[in-house]
């Protein structure tokens, strides 16, 4: 009979990987933008800067939900701090 073994690991949370963050938003950003058919947009460095200023406590759905939202606000091209932080306070219930 085999043995199960358990072994725990610990992942820090998303807002302690900073270039996890980068990765993922750029991947979000080109998914969110081959689903509407357009051109992978562009993320900034200000975005890069704002997203990895975050507390991002709800880590990846979380992060993929701001990208998604900054992309449709940027209107294409490029996704600028701009873009990432009218996100943030839209989906915090603050006008942006």
């Amino acid at each position: 009979m085999a043995q199960r073994f358990q072994q725990q690991i610990s992942l820090p949370a998303l807002a302690q990987r900073g270039d996890d963050v980068v990765g993922l938003a750029q991947y979000f950003a080109a998914q969110t933008d081959r689903q509407l058919g357009k051109p992978v947009p562009e993320v900034t460095e200000e975005a890069v800067a704002a997203l990895r200023e975050m507390d991002l406590t709800g880590n990846v759905p979380q992060l993929r939900e701001i990208v998604e939202q900054a992309v449709l606000a940027s209107g294409g091209g490029r996704i600028g701090g701009q873009d990432v932080a009218g996100t943030v306070n839209a989906t915090a219930g603050e006008v942006a």
